[in-house]
């Protein structure tokens, strides 16, 4: 679940590490228009401008969008009850073209964890159950229902990012400012929901992934290998996503020894405590929060101070976590 960083400075490191969540968005020329990912009601959204910066990527041997316009289903029984599009970037696909798209891009991120499309059509064609399953999480917390109500969307229309940096210091709002201005992230920047067949499902892993920088600041686990990879972990225990588990097994291939038994020693049982302990991450507001105190919001929600020895990005979280 990824991360695409807008200059070559923050470029990708890691196999797989943070990719799966944040996806952002890489152009191909084989797949569809980056449309959208979910419709939202103009009620709650007045006056948004979503624009898309497409970043540059290597097209070759990406072949996703022809395998599903191959085998594109041609009825609504074909393609699960589901023959037309549901939101505007649905591209209605069977459980085999799923399982297609799903190999594809397993093979395809596996060779190049760069690229985000990739990671994020894996994740949209694996999870369908999982998504399920957050979605009930949500529907049972006060709080969830009126996220799924609302549907707000993480975007440069909807977050004043120049009224976050005049947020006073030690603020969430304020963190997240200086998280995104210190590593040059944009809102925009994710790959849209395609290959889920449910709207409300769509905009549920819509909403995972646009919270992903939330949580980062939240925890305080900055995006080095190491934080990326312990937020992979989070996610996974929080979520279920099949994509997560990819990314947690995979990324750490690229480890030394010491830090595979920091993984095991530290990270991994400091993400169990924080999942065990904290609020469903999709059941957190986190627009609502920008004015309270950053540590404040940590003691609310439980969230555990990160072990001795984990690597911070020096600007990015807020102020040390450290025990």
């Amino acid at each position: 679940q990824g991360r695409m960083r807008r200059s070559a400075q923050n470029a990708p490191k890691v196999l797989l590490s943070g990719l799966s969540a944040t996806c952002r968005h890489r152009s191909c020329s084989n797949l569809p228009p980056a449309w959208h990912s979910v419709p939202f009601r103009a009620s709650s959204m007045p006056s948004i401008t979503h624009s898309m910066g497409h970043l540059k990527t290597k097209t070759p041997g990406c072949s996703l969008g022809m395998v599903v316009r191959r085998g594109m289903a041609s009825s609504p029984d074909e393609a699960g009850g589901h023959g037309h599009a549901l939101y505007e970037s649905h591209v209605p696909t069977t459980m085999l073209q799923k399982l297609m798209v799903a190999t594809r891009s397993a093979v395809g991120a596996l060779r190049e964890p760069e690229r985000a499309d990739l990671v994020a059509s894996l994740g949209d064609a694996t999870g369908h159950d999982a998504l399920q399953r957050m979605r009930d999480r949500m529907r049972d917390s006060e709080v969830g229902r009126r996220i799924l109500e609302e549907r707000p969307l993480v975007t440069e229309g909807t977050i004043k990012i120049w009224e976050l940096r005049r947020m006073p210091e030690g603020t969430f709002g304020r963190a997240y400012a200086d998280f995104m201005d210190s590593h040059g992230f944009v809102a925009d920047d994710r790959a849209r929901v395609q290959y889920v067949d449910d709207e409300e499902l769509a905009y549920v892993m819509t909403r995972y992934r646009e919270v992903h920088d939330f949580v980062h600041v939240l925890t305080g686990l900055g995006t080095t290998v190491e934080g990326e990879i312990v937020q992979k972990w989070l996610e996974l225990l929080h979520t279920g996503l099949p994509v997560c588990l990819l990314s947690a097994v995979v990324g750490p291939l690229k480890l030394t020894p010491k830090q595979h038994l920091r993984l095991a020693t530290e990270w991994v049982p400091w993400a169990t405590r924080c999942a065990a302990h904290s609020p469903f991450m999709l059941n957190i507001y986190y627009e609502e929060l920008f004015s309270e105190d950053l540590q404040g919001l940590r003691a609310r929600f439980g969230i555990p101070p990160l072990p001795y020895g984990i690597p911070y990005e020096s600007g990015a979280e807020g102020g040390s976590q450290t025990a």
